[in-house]
């Protein structure tokens, strides 16, 4: 832990300790679920990295066009941009879900500020971001938004993208998130009308606004459980484990691995370890070969 983190911890814990934790969220403007991440720390003496889920809906074009196929529309025949409808939001592994939509906090429902401005502090607590073909859609539009509003960039975060997990990992006979559930087993997406539920949020009906909010909430809690599924295969995922006093998953920071064997690379030789809780497997750092093992070891030409 860095010297400021531990700053910041011993000023949250005495803040909660007089103030209480609602009084301490709203005076330091961060959410619960952080604050809850900032007291793991001190409770377990281990430092997490912070897993964000999160899902946007956003609204049509709305334009003029003269016919319906292959059509090149130029910026002049566009009469309103997209936007950003509403958005959820959810730490890994906590009951929690976080949400915003432009028709509660704008002056009307293409007004997307407020919601980007609530979106953005809270991508700015994650240090890893999940989303379902987030890094092609929705983490560019939220930063077309963001700096459409006149936002600076968020802090840093890594990405994972649950989609291309599936296209690179697997051959499923779908990648779409909810044919992914069907598949696992773990869910499905909230079925509503097609496209008239976005004419109707459009129009202000409260009913379809509801509705979407919860059908952007069903893509979380699905996503998660697919997200769930595919981690242990993913070995480009972010390290999670900041406690390297003993060994931990990379993907899962459990500290229950079982040693089975070795891996190899092309020349070195490592211990290899299989999580017990999620199933990934890792290597260890040590290099098994020793310096004359090693001198013997034939590499390719080119």
């Amino acid at each position: 832990m860095t010297n400021a983190s531990k700053e910041r911890i011993e000023l949250i814990v005495n803040m909660v300790a007089d103030y209480g934790a609602e009084q301490t969220c709203e005076a330091l403007s961060i959410t619960r679920a952080t604050l809850d991440r900032y007291m793991r720390q001190v409770n377990s003496g281990i430092e997490e990295k912070s897993v964000l889920l999160f899902d946007i809906e956003t609204a049509p074009y709305e334009g003029y066009f003269f016919d319906r196929w292959k059509q090149n529309i130029s910026m002049s025949m566009v009469k309103e941009d997209w936007s950003v409808l509403c958005w959820a939001a959810k730490w890994l592994d906590k009951p929690d879900m976080t949400d915003s939509c432009s028709w509660r906090t704008g002056a009307c429902v293409r007004d997307d500020k407020a919601c980007m401005l609530a979106l953005h502090g809270l991508l700015s607590q994650a240090d890893i971001v999940v989303a379902h073909n987030g890094d092609k859609f929705d983490i560019k539009r939220v930063n077309a938004r963001f700096v459409k509003h006149g936002l600076e960039p968020p802090k840093p975060f890594k990405s994972v993208d649950t989609l291309k997990i599936a296209k690179k990992k697997f051959a499923f006979p779908s990648n779409r998130l909810d044919d992914l559930g069907e598949f696992l087993g773990v869910g499905r997406k909230v079925k509503h009308e097609g496209f008239e539920m976005w004419r109707k949020v459009l129009d202000g009906d409260p009913e379809a606004q509801d509705k979407m909010l919860e059908y952007n909430i069903g893509d979380i809690i699905l996503l998660e459980q697919v997200y769930l599924k595919l981690r242990p295969w993913d070995h480009g995922h972010p390290n999670v484990n900041l406690d390297y006093t003993v060994k931990r998953c990379t993907v899962c920071g459990s500290p229950h691995l079982a040693r089975d064997g070795e891996v190899c690379t092309g020349v070195s030789t490592f211990a290899a370890y299989q999580c017990v809780k999620c199933g990934h497997w890792m290597r260890g750092k040590v290099n098994l070969k020793d310096k004359d093992e090693m001198n013997r070891t034939m590499r390719n030409a080119i």
